[in-house]
């Protein structure tokens, strides 16, 4: 199945219903993240306020009246305030705090990459969910292999307030189950998560076909379908193949007659068919490293979602 621009973006977003948003624990977007900065307000002095950062463990550092760094990642301004004003409480007769966030600029960006027409980093500061973020990047393409993975770092995101043996976890998603409106394979996304749109791994066809070039496998894609995709044998075709095949203690070649295996041979990833010419001795070709180099995160434009 190929998730075409033209068909999957006019499909996606104008039948997958939004759900109402879920009581979600405070609302994780206005608990304190790394890289916000927030302001300490001692009220009735400005002696011990305070403005900063958390530090790379998620701690407050410097606060004078505080004999031991505050944790403060994922607390609610509220919940900040209170553990301040029990630390100061040692020194200052009943303290009344007041925190508040000032800026989420430097919050940890949530990154969309993969089969994507436009991959992106998008500084979130509102609500958001998978499907939105789909359309920023402008939809699927052809290189889609039918799931979505989404790495969730638990601390950056503050979607988890539950102490976990795992500091980070894995949600899988299911295209299919995306585009028929599934509220739960349409999750909400969040800063720091990284969303990818798994491609498919290519497949080579070259030799005595009409189009020789990459194809992207599909599971239990047979030698058949493969050739088919490429325009199919041409007139030169001797009727035979060589499958090139990537293992573990070399490289593995096969060969078979096309007049009779095509149909229940079923290719890997990264196979090399060599489709064989009349006439012609059918070469021994090199198998070379294809994988595909990563992006740069760095460089993907920045998209701000408010």
């Amino acid at each position: 199945m190929k998730y075409s621009l033209g068909i999957l973006a006019l499909t996606m977003f104008t039948t997958i219903p939004q759900p109402a948003q879920p009581n979600l624990p405070n609302d994780v977007l206005n608990r304190v993240h790394f890289g916000d900065i927030f302001e300490i307000d001692v009220i009735g002095s400005t002696e011990y306020d305070w403005k900063g950062s958390l530090n790379p463990e998620g701690f407050i550092d410097g606060l004078e009246l505080a004999e031991e760094p505050i944790y403060g990642l994922c607390s609610t301004e509220e919940e900040l305030a209170r553990k301040v004003e029990k630390a100061y409480s040692r020194f200052l007769r009943e303290p009344k705090v007041r925190v508040k966030i000032v800026s989420i600029e430097n919050r940890p960006t949530a990154v969309v990459l993969g089969a994507l027409r436009n991959p992106s980093r998008f500084r979130i500061k509102r609500l958001v969910r998978l499907s939105e973020l789909i359309k920023h990047t402008e939809g699927f393409t052809e290189r889609a292999s039918g799931e979505i993975e989404i790495l969730r770092s638990k601390n950056a995101s503050c979607s988890s307030l539950q102490t976990a043996s795992e500091p980070t976890e894995i949600i899988k998603v299911k295209i299919s189950e995306l585009l028929a409106g599934a509220e739960e394979s349409n999750p909400f996304i969040f800063p720091g998560d990284i969303v990818t749109v798994v491609e498919a791994k290519p497949i080579y066809v070259i030799g005595a076909v009409a189009s020789p070039g990459k194809i992207f496998a599909r599971p239990n894609m047979t030698l058949a379908q493969a050739i088919a995709s490429v325009g199919g044998l041409t007139k030169q075709s001797n009727r035979k193949a060589i499958i090139f095949r990537k293992e573990k203690d070399g490289i593995k070649t096969i060969e078979l007659n096309l007049e009779k295996q095509t149909e229940k041979f079923v290719l890997q990833e990264y196979d090399i068919i060599l489709v064989g010419e009349k006439g012609k001795p059918t070469e021994r070709t090199k198998f070379d490293n294809i994988e595909e180099k990563k992006p740069d995160v760095s460089q993907l434009p920045l998209k701000t979602i408010e």
